[in-house]
């Protein structure tokens, strides 16, 4: 093919792609608002400050874990470091984190007491960092993803930034790390400590990373596998990646696998896990199962938490937590199969492109015959530009293994300490295919009416997985909420005490 006209024709395709989500000019002057981080911020704080205060106005005294972190906080705040409660199984993080902003109130004399009400706020305070920080690290994340393709295929497909806002405020909205917003407990520091790290070791400042993983430590000390093993693992296998000279090539290899795409190319039918991987798998989570199944005594004796009736189900009767092995493994498939990217779709179907196809030159070489409509790869234009290969093998397998060591090390199963593996992978989650581009310049093209031009940004030309996590959060979240605040129940042992159902 004439290289001139190889040219011409990508630099075409690319710029029908990029006008795609070029906002125009009637719009310039709203879509900031739309698209502005700040919006999100300002939902994410919002939210948080409703649930905080309805917190406080129902469940104003400490509850459950809180009545132990309070007490250590107070010691903190009157001078006692020496002192430490045994009930807590967590290193003082919070407590300083308290100690700083609840000391800086006071000098400031907005605060001369501190209630429970003042200790939760610093969680509040967590909330409101909180997507900053995750901007920062899935831009990163995309940037480095992305520009890997740019180099492979020769062009790029990202999100608008309508679609990362609304990914970074799904994140920030994730139901276990939501709840926790309003109450006093470690897990939204301990999220931020591990994301402030995450973005220092993106940004290569090797010595913030360091120190902000040692901070991290303090907030929970399975941190210690997110940096050690996942960050540090990934420093090993990019060291690897560039220096195939000085290892061994399986082991270079291995470094730039890719995880391939849950679809197979060029068919929208889903790839099953074939028989032979998935048996001896299956075989062996059976196996596991049957002879390293530890429930530790707090799951079943206390029935304030959704586990408790996890596993009443599951000990039903003996043979139900066989029967559920399937599950996890596919549960298994998809999440990992998830970081594959997306379908490995060759072009956009889509009449724009069709056009420019049409008017390039029959090659010699060629032996299809194109017919009306047909929009099957053409072998006399560029290669398919539409490809998302996904994530490192590599990359799996350190977030595989930073998982189970997070988790297999900590004596109970509770929601709140899956909240950094499934946040991790969320925020390597590819950025979809632009199925709605050019459909929705088409609607913008259409009307200058506000609303239709709001509807082809949020809809035609949204990622719509975007719209249904969203709405399955916010579901949830209330559901857990409007539990937990008002369908308490008693004990009888216990009268006139409410107890309150809770991740």
């Amino acid at each position: 093919m004439n290289p001139a006209l190889r040219q011409q024709l990508e630099d075409d395709l690319i710029q029908k792609m990029e006008d795609a989500f070029r906002p125009t000019t009637n719009m310039e002057s709203l879509l900031p608002f739309f698209d502005s981080t700040f919006t999100t911020w300002a939902i994410v704080v919002g939210l948080s400050l409703l649930w905080h205060g309805l917190i406080e106005h129902i469940v104003p005294k400490p509850y459950l874990d809180e009545f132990f972190h309070v007490q250590q906080a107070e010691l903190y705040l009157q001078g006692r470091f020496t002192e430490w409660h045994p009930k807590i199984t967590t290193p003082p993080g919070l407590y300083v984190v308290s100690l700083a902003y609840l000391g800086f109130l006071s000098i400031i004399r907005i605060i001369d007491r501190v209630y429970v009400a003042d200790l939760r706020r610093t969680n509040m305070l967590a909330a409101g960092l909180l997507p900053f920080h995750v901007w920062f690290v899935v831009y990163s994340i995309l940037d480095s993803y992305e520009r890997s393709q740019l180099s492979e295929i020769g062009f790029k497909y990202t999100w608008s930034m309508s679609e990362l806002n609304h990914a970074i405020l799904n994140i920030c909205l994730f139901p276990p790390l939501f709840f926790f917003y309003g109450l006093y407990y470690t897990d939204v520091w301990s999220v931020l400590s591990v994301l402030t790290t995450i973005q220092f070791y993106q940004r290569k400042w090797k010595r913030l990373t360091i120190v902000a993983g040692i901070a991290s430590f303090f907030f929970r000390q399975t941190n210690v596998f997110w940096v050690s093993i996942y960050l540090g693992g990934s420093e090993v296998m990019h060291y690897i990646k560039f220096a195939v000279s000085v290892v061994p090539a399986s082991v270079a290899e291995f470094s730039q696998l890719y995880i391939p795409s849950p679809i197979r190319t060029g068919s929208t039918r889903h790839q099953l896990p074939r028989l032979t991987v998935a048996v001896p798998i299956m075989a062996i989570m059976l196996l596991v199962v049957r002879f390293n199944t530890i429930v530790h005594p707090f799951t079943l004796a206390d029935n304030r938490h959704y586990m408790f009736y996890v596993f009443r189900l599951l000990f039903r009767h003996p043979s139900i937590k066989y029967l559920v092995v399937p599950i996890y493994f596919i549960c298994a498939w998809a999440a990992i199969t998830g970081l594959g990217g997306l379908p490995n779709v060759q072009t956009p179907k889509h009449p724009e492109l069709t056009a420019i196809r049409r008017r390039a030159p029959e090659h010699p070489d060629s032996r299809t015959i194109r017919k009306k409509g047909d929009l099957d790869f053409d072998p006399r234009l560029p290669p398919p530009v539409c490809w998302h290969r996904g994530h490192n093998v590599s990359t799996a397998v350190l977030w595989l293994g930073a998982t189970a060591l997070s988790l297999v090390t900590a004596p109970l199963v509770e929601p709140r300490y899956l909240i950094i593996p499934w946040l991790i992978w969320r925020l390597h989650m590819p950025s979809p295919l632009p199925t709605g581009a050019l459909a929705g310049e088409r609607w913008l093209k259409k009307s200058r009416s506000c609303p239709v031009r709001l509807q082809a940004i949020f809809y035609a030309k949204h990622d719509h997985r975007l719209w249904l996590e969203f709405a399955w959060f916010l579901f949830v979240n209330y559901k857990v909420c409007y539990v937990f605040l008002f369908e308490g129940f008693e004990w009888p042992q216990e009268k006139g005490k409410v107890q309150r159902f809770m991740w």
